[in-house]
């Protein structure tokens, strides 16, 4: 009673990218995530707000060794980050493109992108 294993959580971290942003120090700054949680790995790592084509570049276009999105491959297979993700209320060309490159396992969405509502109970 009142303990639950890892096991049975699924827990979610995010982080942003700026043109500051290395490869170094995007790993690095996951890495201080999962040790200030205290976790050997997390289940989803979503990069945070992949809504420009600016932010599209620094994942995938900065050249093979410097790619930001290489730092969340490496995590993977070091089994630090099991699932891959993206945050987007950007434009759907932008998420396409992302979708397209096959570097992640599910896009979170905003259900405002979509044309809902909110709605007051």
């Amino acid at each position: 009673e009142g303990f639950c294993r890892r096991d049975d959580l699924i827990i979610q971290t995010k982080g942003a990218v700026g043109s500051g942003t290395t490869k170094t120090s995007y790993k690095s700054s996951i890495l201080e995530q999962l040790h200030g949680l205290g976790l050997e790995y997390v289940d989803l790592f979503a990069v945070h707000g992949l809504n420009t084509q600016d932010t599209y570049d620094l994942l995938f276009e900065q050249g093979e060794g410097n790619n930001l999105i290489e730092a969340l491959q490496e995590l993977r297979a070091e089994g630090r980050v099991k699932n891959v993700g993206f945050s987007t209320h950007g434009p759907a060309h932008v998420i396409k493109k992302a979708i397209e490159t096959d570097s992640f396992d599910y896009v979170n969405l905003h259900y405002h992108f979509m044309g809902g509502g909110y709605t007051s109970a």
